[in-house]
């Protein structure tokens, strides 16, 4: 198995591919190409001609990838609209499938779960890992990832929504030769290649655990039978000095229990963090960027570059070492980087720290998609890292 990332800051294309191509070469010499994953920066021209172009220069089989308004490759995160970052894969006898996955061919919601298997183009037992990259615009996430979900429960399902555009059509999701403006690229691995990810929210937990006993969609009403923002009020009242001084200088999120028959109390890491939108002083109520519903836990939260940080490494320690990985992917929030972390590189660099030096590529985005308590959700301001290792090597 072979992964080589390459990164150009070429503002003009065709010296963006002649660069990566050249770089990936002259590592990879005559090793035959599997797969190719692609992120172009959005002020990059010439977008439509890419995927051909690329996949030609370099000899590929297959290749999937998307716009972003910031790149990652070759050790370093480019956070800008232009460049090229390029992954080449070599998985000898890996099976690959790459797919355009629009909304109007999406099974209804009632469908059985072959409907769906058709949309991630393998059997659950052939199935390692699938890749989603998807146009926010156009393209229902939510519901292609409950699809999903529901086909292949134990399949893990990473990636992230392309970025850099201004309004619909003006993103690109490539398969094999073709750039497209709307909808999702799919890319399914297949055995031979085993699939970890890693998902930092970049928050740490604050206060205690309540439960939902009143919601209306997304408007959250009352947390343990009293108005949801006196229980907001009444947490932060509860903290000690340095903890409260942390909490009035960051910004505060809720983080929603995903599995509502677990028994014992969730830990940090078992919520999925969503925003809070606003609140209404007569009624207590809370609008949260989520769905709700009664009877779910939830904690406060709260997110700087320490607490961020220190998740980082938090779940980059469950990624396995032994075998050690020999690629990894990373979906990153466009409100990371140097905006949160105030210095650059710092999520690749922590992860070649914690995992290792297994080459990175990825892109900064729109939302970010990760596994969560089971269940497979989009993020917001979350580092997703899909990490590869080489399946039945000891």
């Amino acid at each position: 198995m072979r992964f080589e990332s390459a990164l150009s800051t070429a503002p003009d294309l065709d010296e963006a591919v002649a660069d990566v191509t050249a770089s990936l070469r002259g590592r990879l010499g005559s090793t035959p190409i599997d797969l190719v994953i692609a992120f172009a920066g959005m002020a990059s021209g010439g977008l439509d001609e890419l995927p051909g172009r690329l996949r030609l220069a370099l000899g590929a089989r297959r290749l999937v990838g998307c716009t972003g308004g910031g790149l990652v490759g070759g050790g370093r995160e480019h956070e800008s609209t232009t460049g090229l970052a390029v992954a080449a894969l070599s998985l000898p006898d890996v099976r690959l499938e790459v797919a355009h996955v629009r909304d109007e061919h999406l099974p209804d919601a009632d469908a059985p779960p072959a409907a769906w298997r058709s949309v991630g183009k393998l059997d659950p037992s052939a199935l390692r890992g699938l890749c989603l990259l998807a146009d926010p615009f156009s393209a229902d996430s939510d519901r292609l990832l409950r699809g999903l979900d529901y086909a292949y429960p134990h399949t893990p399902k990473f990636g992230g929504l392309a970025s850099g555009g201004r309004a619909p059509g003006h993103h690109r999701m490539f398969v094999d030769d073709v750039a497209h403006d709307r909808g999702a690229a799919l890319l399914a691995v297949g055995p031979g290649v085993r699939v970890a990810t890693a998902v930092s929210q970049g928050c740490a937990p604050l206060g205690e655990v309540g439960r939902i006993t009143q919601c209306q969609g997304s408007y959250l009403q009352q947390i343990d039978g009293r108005p949801a923002l006196r229980f907001v009020q009444d947490q932060l009242a509860a903290l000690d000095g340095p903890a409260r001084e942390v909490a009035e200088r960051s910004p505060l999120f809720l983080g929603m229990e995903m599995d509502p028959f677990q028994l014992a109390q969730p830990g940090a890491g078992e919520f999925v963090i969503r925003n809070l939108l606003g609140f209404d002083r007569g009624s207590g109520t809370i609008g949260v960027a989520g769905d709700l519903a009664v009877g779910r836990r939830v904690r406060l939260h709260l997110r700087d570059r320490v607490t961020s940080a220190g998740d980082l490494r938090r779940q980059l320690a469950t990624i396995p070492r032994e075998p050690a990985p020999f690629g990894a992917l990373l979906f990153s929030c466009l409100g990371r980087g140097e905006h949160l972390y105030g210095e650059p590189d710092h999520d690749s660099r922590t992860f070649r720290q914690c995992v290792g030096p297994a080459p990175l590529a990825g892109f900064f985005c729109n939302g970010e998609i990760g596994p969560v308590g089971g269940t497979t959700h989009v993020h917001g301001y979350t580092s997703v890292f899909g990490v590869l290792i080489a399946e039945g090597t000891r």
